[in-house]
């Protein structure tokens, strides 16, 4: 998955790579950077940016960021109870805002329409 990841060390800047998760952990590859996150105490939430971010109490200075939330549906964490539960959550949260700003969306065409009229 196409990913970045933040740490003190780089400054304010992310740096992109991929992410890829095996039994165990989530692995952060980049030209410069390297990190695991151990999936037994990963924590996943919604950025305001609408990404998900990866953290671990392990891995304290380290965010991990994925933009694509088909990485919910991953194999390994279906595997897992808590993480199957939390991503099952975080999936329903991330249609709850598609269908707003849809509905949005849908609502200011309306408003146009009605108004040109």
């Amino acid at each position: 998955y196409p990913g970045s990841a933040i740490h003190p060390a780089f400054g304010e800047g992310e740096v992109n790579g991929r992410i890829a998760i095996d039994p165990q952990r989530l692995l952060f590859t980049s030209e410069t950077a390297n990190v695991e996150l151990s999936l037994d105490g990963l924590n996943i939430e919604w950025d305001g940016a609408d990404r998900l971010a990866f953290s671990s109490p392990e891995e304290t200075d380290w965010i991990v960021y994925a933009s694509d939330d088909g990485i919910l549906k991953n194999y390994f964490f279906t595997r897992r109870n808590r993480l199957r539960l939390l991503t099952r959550d975080l999936r329903r949260q991330g249609e709850g805002r598609r269908t707003l700003r849809l509905a949005g969306i849908f609502l200011v065409a309306f408003s146009v329409v009605a108004a040109a009229v």
